[in-house]
């Protein structure tokens, strides 16, 4: 895992926050998101029922957490990111493509301060994501080699934008 961090600048974030053909990414603001929000989160790995947990953890309250959510037009999740606003840190951000996932990065980011200090902590597999934060002007700041278990989990990295220090939950 790798993390960045740096300043918060939203006329380079705004660059990277372009429509998506098929897909809407915006803040959650009703419960119908957070259901779509909670099937996607199951859907990506099978750690366990963290149904709850996630339910407070992807509020959009605007003083403990951020949330966007990316909806096909069919009104199907494709994605989510969760801003921690304590630390202006991103945990998790999952997406079905790079366009969607780096999308939800810029959309949380661009609802907090300019100059803000924000963090990110990914896959070192996600390039997206290393050229996302160089682009910001980024630096890095943490590398982790993470150890879950003696059993095998099976993550779709490709899908990982940002990891969450909680995925057992």
């Amino acid at each position: 895992m790798l993390s960045y961090e740096g300043k918060v600048d939203h006329s380079n974030l705004r660059r990277f926050n372009k429509p998506i053909d098929g897909v809407m990414v915006r803040l959650i603001n009703s419960d119908s998101d957070l259901v779509q929000l909670l099937a996607y989160d199951k859907a990506m790995h099978s750690l366990g029922n963290r149904e709850e947990f996630m339910s407070q953890w992807c509020t959009n309250d605007g003083v403990h957490a951020t949330t966007a959510i990316a909806l096909s037009s069919s009104g199907v999740c494709v994605g989510f990111a969760s801003l921690r606003r304590a630390i202006n840190l991103i945990e998790p951000a999952y997406a079905e493509s790079e366009a969607i996932g780096i999308s939800l990065l810029s959309t949380v980011l661009l609802t907090l301060p300019e100059n803000d200090i924000a963090q990110i902590t990914y896959p070192a597999s996600q390039g997206a994501v290393v050229a996302f934060c160089t682009a910001q002007g980024w630096s890095s700041c943490m590398t982790e080699h993470r150890v879950y278990s003696k059993r095998n989990i099976v993550l779709p990295w490709s899908k990982i934008f940002a990891a969450h220090d909680f995925f057992l939950l």
